[in-house]
């Protein structure tokens, strides 16, 4: 004798269809979670083990390197057609009134604050 065998589901055969939605969530949230340990494995296998290799830091200790201070012509000619900048500029106001006698500084010098720079009469 030969036996029947039937499926059996577990819904009801007049149970609604998936919304589109829901498909499409049912799809997504797995290939999220797949691609979030992606991206975690890969991060954990291409990280530095010292901040050191990683080139030049934002926080590292700059390099100072020091000369000997020599008299002489700078040997260096630059012929160009372009724009020279300065670095900073200073602008001097007056604020007292009276004839300039003497200049303590010469053009180009580098001057810091509170050094007297000549003699108001």
């Amino acid at each position: 004798m030969i036996e029947q065998q039937t499926l059996v589901s577990d819904a009801p055969k007049n149970a609604p269809a998936m919304s589109p939605r829901r498909r499409f969530m049912a799809a997504m949230v797995p290939g999220a979670l797949l691609a979030l340990t992606a991206l975690i494995v890969y991060a954990l296998l291409h990280k530095n083990p010292h901040p050191a290799q990683a080139g030049l830091n934002e926080w590292a200790t700059p390099n100072i390197k020091t000369a000997t201070l020599h008299r002489g012509n700078i040997g260096e000619y630059i012929e160009a057609i372009g724009t020279v900048t300065p670095l900073a500029t200073v602008n001097l106001y007056s604020q007292v009134n009276g004839q300039v006698v003497a200049v303590h500084y010469v053009e180009g010098q580098i001057v810091h604050r509170g050094v007297r720079g000549g003699h108001i009469r």
